[in-house]
């Protein structure tokens, strides 16, 4: 959807955006990509992921479909699977290339929790870091100990695993994924609303 913008709106639009100091500070350039004539909307589909159902993958154009489904030619353009589930009381997330390649999986993802009890600035916002044999987890910036999510890797993959408890056992869960084979960037995940089905 497009929404076309007054000049007087423009300028208030950057007003507003100054105001996110630290934001605005770090990422100028970025943050003003986003002046323009028209404000772009899409709708985002929330992604059905009730515990205990089969993995989901998700596809670079921000939808999910079941595991095993018949994909549309050119659905997956990098060949890379990424799939989503909810195991027990953990959010498992894998990112798995070719079954033929070797290659080392490095994915930088974040995991939003959402309550409709609690306000979202209360929320955990987890991002999570994997590289070489190592892992980094941090909640909104703040280091937390590298054991409190799991990962795992095997040639050619990788298996992020985040308790719900660490994502304030949401409801829904906003997600998204960036993922490099080797020192090849993959198609990133736009952000996706893993809805839970149930409230926890």
């Amino acid at each position: 959807m497009v929404l076309p913008l007054e000049p007087d709106q423009v300028t208030k639009k950057l007003e507003a955006l100054k105001r996110h100091k630290t934001q605005y500070g770090a990422s100028k350039a970025y943050l003003e990509s986003y002046m323009r004539a028209n404000e772009l909307f899409d709708r985002m589909k929330d992604i059905p992921l009730a515990p205990g159902a089969e993995d989901v993958l998700l596809l670079p154009s921000g939808t999910g479909v079941a595991a095993g489904s018949a994909l549309p030619e050119g659905a997956l353009p990098d060949g890379a699977e990424r799939r989503v589930r909810v195991e027990g009381n953990e959010l498992v997330f894998t990112i798995a290339l070719n079954p033929a390649s070797t290659a080392n999986v490095e994915t930088d993802l974040s995991a939003f929790g959402y309550r409709s009890d609690r306000p979202f600035g209360e929320m955990p916002k987890i991002a999570v870091e994997t590289k070489g044999s190592g892992h980094k987890v941090t909640e909104r910036g703040k280091a937390l100990p590298a054991d409190s999510v799991k990962v795992s890797r095997t040639p050619g993959q990788v298996e992020v695993r985040i308790p719900l408890d660490q994502l304030g056992q949401p409801e829904k869960i906003f997600f998204t994924a960036t993922a490099s084979a080797g020192k090849t960037p993959l198609d990133p995940l736009p952000w996706a609303v893993l809805d839970l089905g149930t409230t926890q």
